[in-house]
């Protein structure tokens, strides 16, 4: 299934942006394959928490062809934690609702970290749900101590936590990061319930994009 939000972060790549980091691993690695196939000499990496994810993104790039993976690197790490990469490292950073899976202090945090391993001038595109996403969720709790809000799945039992976004939400996540917000906006698109995308949900999911940079 055609992902809106991924196309959007793809065209914003140039050719000199050839050190790439993906959070949460999009559309269960189908972006980054197209990140690669747009240019053989860029390398990516492509980190999540999710271990059988990570094993369905291997597969899912040697079925495919035309990449390696010594051009997508995959690795387990949390985004919620230190980077173990060096200061000015990436050109571009890649976040399609990952972000979202995180409370207000994590984000905080993670929005640094993204300031600190960007190259100077260098953007970042995030996407996560907005407060659109709430008119479909059950029972949702919020919970101001970490902004996060707890709910029910469509299956009625199973308990899940997100962080839904507004646009002023964002701007004080950021404030503090030393980024620079170049662009915002919203919309609707149709999400999977599942990793590997095979099982689309029944009602489209509110997104907030945004573009960020590094200020040189």
């Amino acid at each position: 299934m055609e992902s809106i939000s991924e196309e959007r972060g793809l065209a914003l790549l140039t050719a000199d942006d050839l050190k790439v980091l993906s959070l949460g691993i999009s559309t269960a690695g189908r972006a980054e394959i197209k990140m690669a196939k747009q240019n053989p000499n860029r390398h990516i990496i492509a980190t999540t928490i999710d271990e059988k994810g990570l094993l369905f993104t291997k597969e899912l790039i040697e079925q495919r062809g035309g990449v390696t993976h010594k051009q997508i690197e995959l690795k387990i790490e949390d985004v919620s934690k230190s980077m173990p990469y060096a200061d000015d490292s990436f050109d571009f950073v890649y976040s399609r609702l990952c972000l979202h899976y995180i409370d207000d202090k994590a984000m905080k945090f993670a929005l640094k970290e993204i300031h600190r391993i960007l190259k100077p001038n260098k953007k970042a595109f995030v996407v996560v749900q907005s407060l659109e996403s709430l008119k479909k969720v059950k029972d949702p709790v919020f919970i101001k101590e970490t902004g996060m809000t707890r709910y029910l799945r469509s299956n009625g039992v199973e308990v899940r936590y997100r962080r839904f976004y507004s646009q002023d939400d964002f701007r004080e996540a950021a404030k503090e990061s030393g980024l620079e917000i170049i662009s915002m906006c919203e919309y609707m698109e149709l999400t999977c319930s599942d990793y590997a995308r095979q099982n689309p949900e029944s009602k489209p999911s509110g997104m907030l994009e945004v573009v960020i940079k590094k200020p040189g």
